[in-house]
C-alpha cells in the first residue's frame, strides 16, 4: 500500500521528508522496550501496522506526535485479532509521553498545580524541597510495565512523577507523629526514606499502581 505522507512536521515545527524506514525502525525498537527483551516479536508484524496506518490514518504535513497517535490507534485496531498489538500501542504512547513531557520534576510540579492534581498541598512542598533526591529515584522506563489506559489517561506529565506525588501525599496524610518532630531534618529524612521504599515497592506491581492512581487522575486521554 502506498503512503499518502510525503512531509512530516517535527516538534521544532520544521518539515522534513517522511521516510518509512524511520517509522519501521522506531516500531522495531519499541518491540525491545522492556529490558531489551523482545517479548512479542513472533506475534507482531510491523509491516501490518504500517499498512494499517496507511489506510486513511495519515495526512501530509502531520506532526510526529500525530503520527505516533495514528500508529497507536492502528495497533489498538489490530489488537482485536492479536492482543499483543495492544502491548505495542502502550509502548508507543509511553514513548510519546516521554518525548512530549519534560523530564524536569519542577516543570511537572507546576503543571500538576495548574491542573489541580488531587493531592495534599504539603506534598508539593515536600517534593520541591527534595527535588533532586526524588528525581534520582524515579525510573521512567517503568512506564512500559503498565496498562495502556493507565498511561494514556494521564494529562499531567510523566507518569512516574504522578505516581511519586501521589505516594508522597498518601504518606503525609497517614503520617504518625514521631520523636523527630522537633528536628525537621530528621523528620524529612524519615519521610524521604518512606517515600523511596513505597515507590520502589509499589511501582513494581502494575495492578496496585492502577488502583492507586485511577481514582486520583482526571481523564485526559492522549488518544
Amino acid at each position: 500500500m502506498s503512503c499518502p505522507l510525503t512531509l512530516v512536521t517535527k516538534r521544532n515545527s520544521i518539515k522534513q521528508p517522511f521516510m518509512e524506514v524511520k517509522m519501521f525502525n522506531r516500531l522495531s525498537k519499541l518491540l525491545y522496550a522492556e529490558n531489551n527483551e523482545c517479548t512479542v516479536m513472533q506475534t507482531v508484524n510491523i509491516k501490518r501496522i504500517i499498512n494499517e496506518v496507511y489506510s486513511g490514518r495519515l495526512w501530509d504535513g502531520m506532526t510526529t506526535s500525530e503520527l505516533d497517535v495514528a500508529l497507536a490507534k492502528a495497533c489498538i485496531y489490530l489488537s482485536a485479532s492479536q492482543p499483543d498489538y495492544d502491548v505495542i500501542a502502550r509502548r508507543i504512547i509511553v514513548s510519546w509521553s516521554h518525548k512530549n513531557h519534560s523530564k524536569s520534576l519542577t516543570v511537572f510540579l507546576n503543571q500538576a498545580k495548574e491542573k489541580h492534581l488531587k493531592v495534599l498541598q504539603d506534598a508539593y512542598l515536600f517534593v520541591e524541597k527534595n527535588n533532586q533526591a526524588l528525581t534520582n529515584i524515579v525510573q521512567h522506563d517503568r512506564d512500559y510495565l503498565y496498562e495502556f489506559e493507565v498511561i494514556s489517561n494521564n494529562g499531567y506529565g510523566r507518569f512516574q512523577y504522578v505516581l511519586l506525588l501521589i505516594i508522597v501525599s498518601d504518606i503525609l496524610a497517614g503520617e504518625k507523629k514521631g520523636n523527630d518532630e522537633k528536628e525537621p531534618s530528621k523528620r524529612n529524612e524519615r519521610l524521604l526514606n518512606a517515600v523511596k521504599d513505597k515507590y520502589n515497592e509499589l511501582c513494581k506491581n502494575p495492578v496496585v499502581v492502577k488502583k492507586t492512581t485511577t481514582l486520583r487522575l482526571e481523564t485526559a486521554a492522549v488518544v
